[in-house]
């Protein structure tokens, strides 16, 4: 009986040893579907991931080119700005140096009319000259016949 006893402890052992490398090979089984799966299911992972992050960079792009866009029609504006200041600014500079060439031709006005004035000076000058030569001359002649008349009368 201890044989058979033996026998049947071994056949146990065996039974038991089988039954743990039939579970053991279900749990690998097991484990290379759910690594198959796991594979499966990171990959859909990815490329749900990357069509996210695709929608997402488009949108960032999308962003870029209406910054882009805006800022394009604001430089613009800016040197719209800047070249009607720059017409306003010239249009100011003419008007200043009209003025500037005004204020010289008066200025050779007024410098011809001192000179005028000058000349009439000069000529009003010879003339009293002469009405003074005249006067005294005059004078000269009065006093001639004031004093011929005197002797006259005295005579």
């Amino acid at each position: 009986m201890n044989t058979h006893s033996n026998n049947q402890q071994s056949n146990t052992k065996h039974s038991i040893i089988i039954k743990r490398l039939d579970r053991l090979e279900t749990d690998f089984q097991n484990f290379k579907e759910a690594r198959e799966n796991n594979y499966c299911m990171l990959n859909q992972s990815i490329d749900g991931f990357n069509e996210t992050n695709s929608k997402e960079h488009q949108q960032v792009y999308k962003t870029i080119d209406e910054f882009k866009e805006t800022n394009s029609k604001e430089h613009q504006m800016i040197h719209e700005r800047i070249d009607e200041f720059k017409a306003l600014n010239s249009k100011e500079h003419q008007m200043i140096f009209k003025c500037i060439d005004d204020v010289k031709e008066s200025v050779k006005d007024v410098k011809e009319s001192v000179n005028d004035l000058k000349d009439s000076f000069k000529d009003l000058r010879k003339d009293l000259t002469l009405m003074l030569s005249i006067a005294v001359g005059f004078t000269g002649i009065f006093s001639t016949v004031i004093g011929i008349v005197q002797y006259l009368l005295i005579k």
